[in-house]
């Protein structure tokens, strides 16, 4: 299935919710201004940064491989994010 289509069915499904116009207090139109001022704006930028500021949908996906992740709820417990490849690298040692 491809990814638009997944994130449809999500969408239909309210496994996922539309994002509101502000995020964080942060408009798409502000993010847009900033990077026009830095001369780096472009569409994908923005919808970028915008799709980071969203603290509604999981994104627990798209995070790269050795991010260091903390739970808010305890911040005492870490942890480190692996792909399949190191994980089973790493078992196989």
């Amino acid at each position: 299935m491809k990814l638009e289509d997944q994130l449809r069915q999500d969408v239909s499904s309210k496994k996922l919710q539309q994002p509101p116009a502000t995020l964080q207090g942060v408009t798409k139109e502000r993010i847009s201004e900033v990077l026009h001022a830095l001369d780096r704006e472009s569409k994908d930028r923005v919808d970028t940064l915008f799709a980071l500021l969203d603290d509604i949908n999981p994104n627990y996906k798209n995070i790269a491989p050795g991010t260091c992740i903390w739970i808010r709820e305890d911040g005492s417990k870490q942890f480190t994010v692996e792909t399949f490849e190191a994980s089973s690298q790493r078992l196989n040692q």
